[in-house]
């Protein structure tokens, strides 16, 4: 019996070896708000997203994070009143415990990255040029809300995109002489993610090994790359290897205003889902200039399942075959449904759009 005791704490403490503490307080949120701690971009750059919440009080104000390799941002957020949430300024989260003793929610933290004091002394006449110009949008949005005069529009973009290539000019200089610095390689994918069209892999590799060797480093890359062919405004590759349901060599024809390309498989349970409204927005346009080309990927061995899946749900559009993945897996797409719609020059304008958004683009783009 004492066998099992000590298995089991030595197990516990293991466990707990493999955890770190984020303690919070915050001096004027009342007791009992509830704090829920963000991840700070999308999830797709972070190995394990933490989505969590505590107690603002003295006994229930800790998370218990489990430890990562590479520093990955995240806020706090409570909703203040209906429709209004409040965040804390972004911490960094890896290996070591942190204590958030906050007088304010918006206090700075500055406990939780010894780089951080570096990084805002070297910003710091960049960061009055940014919350100026912040201060000049809210005060134009305040006077004309969205509806800004031309030369207001203009101006705000000029002050915008100068404000943009000077925080992209300093980054590139900070990273020269700080190639391991975390807060600058999210800074960079907070800016990718707002516009994707910069050439990043300058400023990138320049970083050292402790940021090239991490999962969100790895991921940014990999997004960069598959936006070179599936971004916005791209044409959409030839695909080669597609053959319909008689087993013919096929092409994509883009002879309508509109054709969703929509990847899926047999067995994919989301992609069966989403059929029923799909039918219903290709039913009203489709006469009316949009197409459907759905593109199975499967191994050989499903195609019969693949030509079941057709008939039993009575799919009217155009089915195609990608045979053994050939084309997805090239190009990796992994997830499914993932589709995009492109114009009739192959241009791609959405991926991934949803029916509810498809439908509202089409009602607005196509004749009545």
């Amino acid at each position: 019996m004492k066998k099992l005791v000590y298995l089991f704490i030595f197990f516990a403490i293991c466990v707990n070896a493999q955890k770190i503490n984020v303690t919070v307080k915050v001096e004027e949120l009342p007791e009992n708000t509830v704090l829920e701690l963000l991840p700070q971009y999308i999830r797709a750059y972070y190995e394990n997203p933490v989505y969590d919440s505590i107690e603002n009080t003295a006994d229930k104000n800790t998370f218990h994070i489990d430890k990562t390799t590479f520093y990955y941002p995240y806020t706090l957020s409570y909703q203040e009143e209906e429709n209004v949430f409040q965040l804390s300024r972004t911490f960094f989260l890896k290996n070591k415990n942190l204590n958030l003793n906050l007088n304010d929610f918006r206090s700075e933290i500055l406990n939780d990255l010894p780089e951080k004091v570096k990084y805002n002394e070297f910003f710091k006449d960049y960061k009055i040029e940014e919350d100026a110009f912040n201060e000049y949008y809210g005060q134009m949005f305040l006077k004309y809300k969205f509806e800004f005069p031309k030369e207001v529009n203009d101006s705000i973009n000029k002050w915008y995109n100068k404000v943009w290539m000077h925080e992209i000019e300093l980054l590139d200089k900070y990273v020269k002489s700080n190639p391991g610095s975390v807060i600058a390689f999210w800074k960079i994918v907070e800016k990718y993610e707002r516009y994707k069209e910069y050439p990043y892999e300058n400023i990138l590799n320049q970083f050292d090994a402790s940021v090239k060797q991490s999962f969100p480093f790895k991921k940014l890359i990999s997004n960069i790359e598959e936006n070179k062919i599936f971004g916005q405004g791209r044409t959409f590759p030839e695909i080669k290897n597609l053959k319909d349901q008689s087993g013919k060599s096929a092409q994509i024809n883009y002879k309508t205003k509109y054709t969703l390309i929509d990847f899926w498989f047999h067995s994919c349970k989301p992609c069966l889902v989403s059929f029923p409204d799909l039918k219903e927005v290709y039913q009203k346009y489709n006469s009316k200039g949009f197409e459907i080309v759905a593109i199975s990927a499967e191994a050989t061995k499903y195609i019969p399942n693949w030509k079941n899946t057709i008939k039993k749900y009575e799919l009217p559009w155009v089915n195609l075959l990608d045979e053994n993945r050939e084309f997805t897996s090239k190009n990796q797409i992994t997830s499914f449904p993932t589709n995009f719609l492109v114009d009739q020059n192959g241009k791609i304008i959405f991926r991934d759009i949803s029916t509810s958004e498809l439908e509202k683009f089409l009602n607005n783009n196509l004749e009545k």
